[in-house]
């Protein structure tokens, strides 16, 4: 399975019969491999939980930007980031 972004994929997803995550522990706190990025953290946020998505709060770092992590049902750990003074090119 595979997300686009106009016709570039963006993310791939290959299914494996390995049992592993994208994830891993730091002073036993949860930390993520991968970050998503997004021009409107709010509205992602909010439609995430709208379909009981586990997600955290947003934080905001000031000029670092907001972040919030999400975990999947498989227990994986993603971090999305909004920042307004960093151009995306893809």
């Amino acid at each position: 399975m595979s997300l686009f972004r106009g016709n570039r994929p963006i993310l791939d997803l290959i299914q494996t019969d390995n049992d592993s995550r994208a994830v891993f522990e730091v002073d036993r706190k949860k930390r993520w491999v991968i970050t998503f990025y997004t021009d409107n953290i709010d509205l992602l946020h909010n439609y995430l939980k709208s379909q009981d998505i586990k997600v955290g709060n947003i934080s905001d770092e000031g000029i670092y930007g907001k972040f919030f992590t999400l975990e999947d049902l498989d227990g994986n750990l993603f971090d999305i980031w909004e920042h307004k003074d960093c151009q995306l090119n893809f």
